[in-house]
C-alpha cells in the first residue's frame, strides 16, 4: 500500500528534523533544503529556494503532496527588520505561493507562524486576539497567516513559542546554545522579566503529524503547558543536566538595545489546543525530560 506523500519546507532546519522523524512511519516524506544537502536517508531531499516562486509552483506540482507543513522562514527577528525586503519575499510571497499552489493540487497545508504577532500587552493570548506585533518578523509571520488563510481552506495556523531540545538531525535552539555555554564553562545571562510558553520540538511535532489527520481547520496556539521566563528555563534545563545554578544570571530585557522591537509576554492561552489534540502538551520539566533523558 503507498502511503500519503508529506512535503516538509525547512526540512533542513531544527523543527524540520523532528517533523521528518515523526513523519516517517506513516509517509512518504519530502523535505526541503535551501543550499546544503542533510545527510540523512529514507527520505527524498528536494533543494528549494523560497525566493523563486515559479519554482515553489513547479516543485510541489511535480511531487504533489497531500500534507505540506511548512516551516521555512527567515526566523533571525532583528536580521528582518534589517532585511525587510527579502522577508517579505521569503515569509510572505512564498507562503502565499505555497498556499495557493497546495490549494490547486487539493493538498492541506499547515503553516508555522509565531507567538511574536502579538504585542506581549494583554497576555495570555488566544486563538481570537487579534495580532499586533512589535516588529517585522512578527509581521511579516501574520502577513503569511493571512495568506494561508486566504488562498486554501484546507489549512492549519499554528502560532508556537521557543522551541527547545537536542537537533533531531541537524539546527541549533536556545536550549542547545546554554548548554554548549555551560559545557565551556561560561556564565548565560538570562532573561527573568520577559514570558513564553516554551515547547519540546518533538512535542511540538508529534502534535502537528496528529493534525495531518482530522477536520480540524482554523488557528492553533501550541506551547508548552507552562508560563515562564528564560532564566525559570534556564533554571529548570540547569537541573535536569546537573549544571550549578553559578552559570546562570538574571538580567532585564530593558537593558538590551535590540534592533526590533521585543514583546515581554507572549504567553499562549493553549487550552483550545488541548481540547482538539490527543497529543500531550507538557511543561517544562516534562519537556525537558523528555528532550534530554
Amino acid at each position: 500500500m503507498n502511503k500519503e506523500k508529506i512535503l516538509i519546507t525547512g526540512g533542513s532546519g531544527f523543527l524540520g528534523g523532528y517533523l521528518i522523524r515523526a513523519a516517517m512511519n506513516n509517509f512518504e516524506v519530502i523535505a526541503t533544503y535551501c543550499s546544503n544537502k542533510p545527510d540523512y536517508s529514507g527520505i527524498s531531499w528536494l533543494p528549494l529556494d523560497l525566493t523563486d516562486t515559479d519554482r515553489i509552483k513547479t516543485a510541489i506540482a511535480e511531487t504533489d503532496p497531500a500534507i505540506i507543513i511548512h516551516t521555512a522562514a527567515m526566523t533571525n527577528v532583528d536580521i528582518c527588520e534589517n532585511r525587510k525586503k527579502r522577508t517579505n519575499t521569503v515569509n510572505i510571497r512564498a507562503t502565499e505561493a505555497i498556499a495557493k499552489t497546495a490549494a490547486t493540487t487539493g493538498a492541506r497545508i499547515i503553516y508555522l507562524s509565531t507567538d511574536l504577532v502579538f504585542d506581549g500587552e494583554n497576555p495570555p493570548y488566544s486563538e481570537e486576539d487579534k495580532p499586533t506585533p512589535l516588529s517585522y518578523y512578527g509581521w511579516s509571520k501574520w502577513q503569511g497567516e493571512l495568506a494561508v488563510a486566504a488562498a486554501n481552506d484546507n489549512h492549519v495556523i499554528v502560532r508556537p513559542s521557543i522551541i527547545y531540545g537536542p537537533p533531531a538531525i541537524l539546527g541549533s535552539s536556545f536550549s542547545e546554545s546554554l548548554r554548549n555555554a555551560w559545557h565551556d564553562g561560561k556564565v548565560t545571562k538570562l532573561f527573568s522579566d520577559q514570558f513564553r510558553t516554551p515547547i519540546f520540538a518533538g512535542n511540538l511535532a508529534s502534535a502537528l503529524i496528529e493534525l495531518t489527520k482530522g477536520n480540524f481547520e482554523g488557528i492553533l496556539h501550541i506551547g508548552g503547558s507552562e508560563r515562564t521566563s528564560r532564566h525559570e528555563f534556564g533554571i529548570h534545563l540547569a537541573e535536569a543536566l546537573g549544571i550549578g545554578k553559578n552559570l546562570l544570571e538574571e538580567f532585564s530585557i530593558s537593558k538590551v538595545d535590540f534592533t526590533a522591537k521585543r514583546p515581554k509576554d507572549v504567553s499562549m492561552n493553549i487550552e483550545f489546543a488541548k481540547s482538539v489534540l490527543k497529543t500531550e502538551l507538557y511543561d517544562c520539566r516534562e519537556g525537558i525530560r523528555k528532550a534530554y533523558s
